[in-house]
C-alpha cells in the first residue's frame, strides 16, 4: 500500500472511523459475517465493518470522495488472492474511537465496478423522538428508587444532579417529597406489650394489589386467603422480633405468588396475648365475609380457608394448645407423647383424630392452655383449617433429622449411625458433580454434605427428591436407603401435581409415610420419632383437602420475610420503617398500574450455530415457557415430551407459525429403582445413550421440563 493511500487512512480515523476489512475469498461459496451478526454468501466478496463514532465532527462517510477511493482499491485487492495484505496497515493509528450503537455492515458481490458509483446511506435515519413526558420520568424514578431499596440519601444525591438539566428543573429536592414518606406514623403504631403493633388491614392491601394490577374479579365471588404467622429475629446482637401477619390469595391464580403484609408486631419478645394480635385481623375478617368488600368496582367476599405457622407458632398464635414438646401437643390426633432418651416422641402409629367441634368444647384439658380468637373466623375449621406445613415437618424435620441428628444422623451423629469419613466426602465429590447439572429452577446448588447443618430447607428438599437416591446408593446401608427412599416416594407423590388428586395414589403415599415411621423405629429407635416425624402420619390428610404439598407451604412467606428483613436501614424503630417503605409502595402504586406485560412462550440469544430444521427462520439459544425456561447448556436441555421421550436439546428454532426444538432422544432410558415400585411409575427414569441423528418437535409436545 502506498504512503498516499495510508495519510489518507490515517486521516480518517483521527476523525473518528474505525474500518476493519475482513477478506474471505476460496473455493465455492464463501461465508461473511458482520459484527452484528448477519450472514452473508458470495464467491468472492470483501465485508467491512464501519464503527462510527458519536463525535460531531466526524466525516460524512456518504459524501467522503476519499472513502470511496479507498472502497474502490480495497475491492480490487480482494480480487486477486495472490497479493499480501496486511490489515495492521491501515489501523496504524492508534487515536481512534469507537462506539457500539454505529456498527454498519456492507457487502460487495463482485458488483461495484465503478469506484464512484452512488453507496448506500450508511447512517441510520434519526427516527422523531417522543415529547418528553415529565410525570413519567418522576415516576420511574420513584418506582426505582423504592423497588431497588435505595436509601433516601442516595436517591436526594441523584436528584441534585439531575436538577442541572433544565428540562428536570421541577424535580423535588428531597427524595421524601419524591416517594412520598409519610412525616408521622405514629397514628398507625399502638402498644402491644411488650412491644408495639401496626395493623394494615386485609381491605386496604387488596385493593392495593388489584389496582395495581388492574385486576377485575368476578361479581359475588368469594376470594380465599391464605394465612401465616411466624417469628423473625432482626438482630443478632440484640433481642428484637418481628411478628408479621402475612396472606396470600389462593383463590386466583396469578397472584398465588403475591404475599400480602396485613399486620405487624415487633418487640424483645413475641406478644404476651395472641388474641391480641389478632383481634383486629379476625374483626375484619368477620366483616368482609359478612358484608364484602369493592374491589375494582366488583362487590366480593373475602374467606380465611387455611392459617400456616410452623409448630411452635401454631400451638401459640393460632390454636394456643400445647407447645410441641407437651404431651398432648399433637393438632391433628390425641396420642400421648413418651420421654425417651431426653426426646418427647410418639411412638404409637394408631390414634385417634382430633375434630373440630371437640376443640372447641376443649374436652381435652391436657391439650389446651387458653382459648383461641380464631375460633370466630367463619367457616373456618380448627382441626383442618390449620394444615401441617412441610418445609418444617419434612425438609427441616425428617430430612434434617435423618443426616445432621446428634445422635442418628448420618454425618454428625455417632456410631453406628454416622458414616466414615470417606464415605462422607464420596457424597460431597457427588454433590458437587452434581451441582454442574441442577436446572436454573433451583435457587441453590447442590453444597458439600458436611455443610448440610447450614443447608436452608430448599436444600433439603431438593436433596430428598433428587440428589439422595443417586449419591447415597452404595454408600450407605440398604436398609437406611430404602427408608429414605420411602420418605422420598412418599413426599413426591404428595408435592405432584399429577398424581396427589388420585385418591389411589394418596391412600399409598399414606401408606408409604406409615411405613417410613414403622421403619425408623426398627431402625434408630422411638427417640427418633419426634412431633416433627410423628406429624408424617397426618400430612397426607391436609394434601387430601388442600391440594399438592406446596399449596399450603411455608415457603412463599419465608422468603417474603427475608425482603422484609432486607429493607430496614438501622436498627432504631424498624416497625416504623417498615411502615414507611410500605406507604412509599402504596403511593407508587397509586400513580399508575404495571400489569404484567409478559407473554409466553418467547425466544431470546439468537444465534446461528444450528443444527436447523427446513423452514427455519431463526435460531435461539433459550426459550421461556410459562412454568420453565430451557436453554441449550446441559443443565437446561433435557424435557420430557407428553409422548413419554426424554429428548436432550440443541436448538430452538423459529418457523412461520411454530417454534421448535431440535434435539436427539435417550435411547437407554431405565427406572431408577423398582422398589417399593417402578419409579418409571411416577416418570423417573435414569438416562443414557442420545439417538445419533436429529429430529425436531413442536414445543406443544413438551410435557415437562
Amino acid at each position: 500500500m502506498d504512503s498516499k493511500m495510508k495519510k489518507k487512512l490515517s486521516r480518517n480515523t483521527r476523525e473518528g472511523l474505525k474500518m476493519s476489512l475482513n477478506i474471505i475469498s476460496g473455493n465455492g461459496s464463501d461465508v461473511i459475517e458482520g459484527i452484528a451478526g448477519q450472514r452473508f454468501s458470495c464467491e468472492s466478496s470483501i465485508n467491512i465493518n464501519v464503527t462510527s463514532c458519536s463525535n460531531p465532527g466526524a466525516p460524512d462517510l456518504q459524501n467522503n470522495s476519499e472513502f470511496e477511493e479507498l472502497l474502490a482499491t480495497s475491492h480490487n485487492l480482494s480480487s486477486n488472492s495472490g497479493n499480501d495484505f496486511d490489515v495492521t496497515d491501515i489501523l496504524d493509528c492508534d487515536n481512534y474511537v469507537t462506539s457500539q450503537g454505529g456498527e454498519i455492515s456492507f457487502d460487495f458481490i463482485n458488483q461495484v465496478a465503478d469506484p464512484h458509483a452512488d453507496l448506500p446511506c450508511i447512517l441510520p435515519k434519526a427516527t422523531p423522538s417522543k415529547e418528553f413526558d415529565f410525570n413519567h420520568f418522576k415516576h420511574k424514578l420513584a418506582e426505582w428508587g423504592i423497588s431497588g431499596n435505595i436509601s433516601h440519601m442516595n436517591i436526594s444525591k441523584l436528584l441534585s444532579i439531575l436538577k442541572t438539566v433544565p428540562a428536570l428543573n421541577n424535580l423535588p429536592n428531597d427524595a421524601r417529597t419524591l416517594v412520598n414518606t409519610p412525616r408521622s406514623t405514629a397514628d398507625q403504631v399502638r402498644v402491644m406489650q411488650p412491644g408495639y403493633f401496626c395493623y394494615f388491614g386485609i381491605g386496604t392491601t387488596l385493593r392495593n394489589l388489584f389496582t395495581k394490577f388492574s385486576y377485575t374479579p368476578l361479581e359475588n365471588s368469594i376470594i380465599e386467603l391464605g394465612v401465616n404467622i411466624d417469628g423473625l429475629p432482626i438482630s443478632k446482637s440484640v433481642k428484637s422480633t418481628f411478628y408479621p401477619i402475612l396472606c396470600n390469595i389462593k383463590s386466583i391464580e396469578i397472584f398465588k405468588t403475591h404475599i400480602l403484609l396485613i399486620g405487624l408486631y415487633h418487640g424483645a419478645d413475641k406478644p404476651m396475648d395472641s388474641n391480641d394480635l389478632l383481634q383486629e385481623f379476625v374483626e375484619e375478617s368477620i366483616s368482609l365475609y359478612n358484608n364484602g368488600i369493592i374491589l375494582n368496582g366488583i362487590i366480593c367476599k373475602i374467606r380465611i380457608v387455611m392459617l400456616t405457622c410452623d409448630l411452635p407458632a401454631k400451638s401459640y398464635v393460632v390454636l394456643k394448645t400445647k407447645g410441641h414438646m407437651g404431651y398432648f401437643s399433637c393438632s391433628k390426633c390425641k396420642q400421648e407423647g413418651d420421654h425417651v432418651e431426653r426426646v418427647l416422641c410418639f411412638p404409637e402409629t394408631s390414634f385417634i383424630k382430633r375434630t373440630d367441634d371437640d376443640f372447641r368444647r376443649q374436652t381435652e384439658s391436657e391439650h389446651h392452655i387458653g382459648c383461641s380468637i380464631l375460633t370466630k373466623l367463619p367457616q373456618f375449621n380448627m382441626i383442618r383449617d390449620a394444615p401441617l406445613d412441610y418445609m418444617h415437618l419434612i425438609c427441616l424435620g425428617g430430612v434434617k433429622r435423618i443426616l445432621a441428628g446428634k445422635k442418628h444422623g448420618l454425618i454428625f451423629g455417632k456410631p453406628p449411625y454416622k458414616l466414615p469419613s470417606r464415605d462422607i466426602n464420596n457424597i460431597s465429590e457427588r454433590l458437587k458433580i452434581m451441582s454442574k447439572f441442577i436446572p436454573m429452577e433451583f435457587s441453590r446448588k447442590t453444597r458439600p454434605i458436611t455443610e448440610c447443618r447450614l443447608y436452608k430447607a430448599s436444600e433439603f428438599r431438593f436433596f430428598l427428591l433428587y440428589a439422595a437416591l443417586v449419591v447415597l446408593r452404595g454408600i450407605v446401608k440398604k436398609a437406611i436407603y430404602n427408608n429414605i427412599l420411602t420418605l422420598h416416594l412418599a413426599t413426591s407423590i404428595l408435592i405432584s401435581r399429577e398424581f396427589h388428586c388420585h385418591s389411589d395414589y394418596l391412600k399409598y403415599a399414606n401408606d408409604l409415610m406409615l411405613h417410613f415411621v414403622q421403619t425408623s423405629l426398627k431402625l434408630y429407635g422411638a427417640d427418633f420419632v419426634a412431633h416433627n416425624v410423628h406429624c408424617l402420619l397426618h400430612i397426607a390428610d391436609d394434601v387430601k383437602y388442600f391440594g399438592e404439598l406446596d399449596n399450603f407451604s411455608a415457603f412463599p412467606y419465608e422468603n417474603y420475610m427475608q425482603k422484609l428483613k432486607n429493607i430496614l436501614r438501622k436498627h432504631h424503630k424498624p416497625l416504623q420503617q417498615v411502615i414507611r417503605r410500605s406507604m412509599e409502595t402504596e403511593f407508587l402504586n397509586s400513580m399508575g398500574n404495571i400489569g404484567s406485560n409478559e407473554i409466553t412462550p418467547y425466544c431470546t440469544q439468537e444465534h446461528f450455530d444450528g443444527p436447523t430444521i427446513i423452514g427455519c427462520n431463526k435460531q435461539f439459544k433459550a426459550i421461556k415457557l410459562s412454568n420453565c425456561t430451557i436453554k441449550l447448556n446441559r443443565a437446561d436441555s433435557v424435557v420430557q415430551l407428553k409422548t413419554m421421550e426424554i429428548v436432550r436439546v440443541f436448538n430452538i428454532c423459529t418457523t412461520e407459525d411454530d417454534i421448535k426444538i431440535v434435539g436427539k432422544e435417550f435411547i437407554d432410558k431405565q427406572e431408577l429403582y423398582l422398589q417399593p415400585c417402578s419409579s418409571s411409575i411416577f416418570h423417573i427414569y435414569e438416562c443414557q445413550q442420545l439417538k445419533p441423528t436429529f429430529s425436531s418437535w413442536s414445543i406443544n409436545e413438551i410435557n415437562h421440563k
